[in-house]
């Protein structure tokens, strides 16, 4: 089974991640191309790199994560215009392929899930925590977005598992 799953990350950047029958595949990542650009054309950039990851790697699954509310309400509120791209991205793609299905878990419940018992903890701790379970699987360095590689890759591997509990 092929999973995707889509981090959104606070700084602009755009996470990706694939995992096949279980095991980390691919992690995507680019920052916005122009600094300069306004909002609305990053979230368009977003959605495209969202839109182009889903046809070029073909999952079932989609796993987009859902901004949680514990930040400044911009940021909150910026957060989740990326999201909703992200989730249209997501149901533009399973429309036209005829089906698949799309969550939309906060990032414990999948974290939790990959390595359980630990969804709670930060972003970093989890990083070293999935690269001692996952260690042939290349995420980059933690400053060079492989914090939000890490968590795109987590979400696609516990998709299915929280797919499982939706039912």
């Amino acid at each position: 089974m092929r999973c995707f799953g889509v981090d959104i990350a606070t700084k602009g950047a755009y996470a990706v991640g694939l995992a096949v029958d279980g095991k980390p595949s691919r992690v995507a990542y680019q920052l916005p191309s122009d600094k300069k650009a306004s909002h609305i054309e990053n979230i368009e950039e977003f959605h495209d790199f969202v839109l182009n990851h889903l046809w070029l790697w073909k999952p079932e699954i989609i796993a987009v994560e859902q901004v949680a509310g514990l930040r400044n309400p911009l940021v909150v509120h910026q957060l989740s215009l990326f999201e909703g791209a992200a989730m249209l991205a997501a149901k533009k793609y399973i429309r036209r392929r005829y089906g698949g299905i799309v969550l939309n878990p906060m990032v414990k419940s999948s974290r939790a899930v990959v390595i359980p018992g630990k969804g709670s903890v930060s972003k970093e701790d989890f990083f070293e925590l999935f690269k001692q379970k996952y260690p042939d699987f290349d995420l980059g360095r933690k400053n060079s977005g492989g914090l939000d590689k890490c968590d795109a890759v987590t979400h696609a591997l516990a998709a299915p598992a929280i797919l499982e509990r939706r039912k």
